[in-house]
């Protein structure tokens, strides 16, 4: 099977050349790599003219799939199947906090979103994150929720928006959602997520397979009121600041079946069950998530796609 690189950034073609993937992708799996995609078997994510491929060529990715990953249409989306009455009982709100679209370069006007916020009396700590950036980028702690207002009010008056200190306006649109200020902990008082899977199989018909993936702690023990964001995000942006980051990574990223020892260590209350059921609580939520999006998704023969999920746990129990 060949195997066309054509998104370098990703450095998959150097991955797959180390050599704890060369023999699994390159003996195993019988994949070589080639620099034309005409004569490839499968072609990578980013590669756009699809309608060069021929019909026997996959495609590396499912086109629709950016309305989970890009935070201003995944609030959207889901926001739509909650208005809609959500699906067999549930809704967003179960596993989602709050989370409003910000665009600060429509001047002069709010958008439905910003109106929604500014009629409600929200409080507490939350996150301001660019809608299209990933691994951290750009994330920012809002403690003085006021000084979103009041940038809100700028840009409704046509005024220089400075109210809120330390956001990077180039980046246009925003997510802003509700900080989980209690998160799980364990014994090690640390914040963590779980980065887990969708394996989407097929996208004609849609089907969607759960991965398991690992924990990933950060290097400091948690404190809400600290004001380094490596106490609070996860993303490996923050936490390489620390010193000696790559000798921790070890310890502080495991499987799961660490995790449930953990998790049962200090919660003696908690059974085995209990457990399984959070993860069953986790593969709803990325159900409905996926159900929110579908509609979106272009169906076409052969396509697949593994998209990577970071979850923090905080009422799961």
């Amino acid at each position: 099977m060949l195997v066309y690189t054509f998104f370098i950034k990703r450095n998959f073609h150097n991955q797959i050349k180390s050599p704890i993937f060369y023999r699994y992708f390159t003996k195993d799996l019988n994949i070589s790599y080639i620099k034309n995609p005409y004569k490839a078997d499968i072609v990578m994510d980013k590669y756009k003219n699809r309608e060069n491929l021929n019909s026997s060529q996959m495609l590396i990715k499912i086109e629709g799939t950016q309305y989970l990953a890009n935070k201003i249409l995944y609030t959207k989306v889901l926001n739509n199947l909650d208005q809609n009455g959500g699906y067999n009982g549930f809704n967003s709100t179960l596993f989602n906090p709050p989370s409003y679209s910000m665009n600060f370069q429509k001047i002069g006007i709010l958008t439905k979103d910003e109106k929604l916020f500014l009629s409600r009396n929200e409080t507490g700590i939350w996150i301001m994150k660019p809608a299209a950036t990933y691994g951290g980028t750009g994330i920012q702690l809002i403690r003085n929720i006021e000084s979103v207002k009041q940038a809100l009010y700028q840009k409704l008056n046509n005024q220089t928006i400075d109210a809120i200190q330390d956001i990077n306006l180039k980046y246009s649109s925003f997510t802003l959602q509700k900080y989980i200020d209690k998160p799980l902990l364990l014994k090690g008082e640390k914040k963590f997520d779980y980065r887990c899977y969708v394996f989407y199989v097929s996208s004609d018909p849609l089907i969607a397979v759960y991965v398991p993936g690992f924990i990933r702690e950060t290097m400091v023990k948690y404190k809400q009121d600290s004001e380094n964001l490596m106490t609070h995000i996860g993303n490996g942006q923050f936490q390489r600041a620390y010193p000696n980051y790559w000798k921790k990574l070890r310890k502080s990223s495991y499987d799961m079946r660490l995790f449930k020892e953990k998790l049962l260590d200090k919660f003696p209350n908690l059974k085995e069950k209990d457990y399984y059921n959070l993860i069953d609580k986790i593969k709803a939520s990325l159900a409905y998530s996926i159900q929110s999006a579908k509609d979106k998704f272009k169906q076409n023969k052969g396509d697949f796609q593994i998209q990577g999920i970071d979850i923090i746990g905080w009422k799961f129990l």
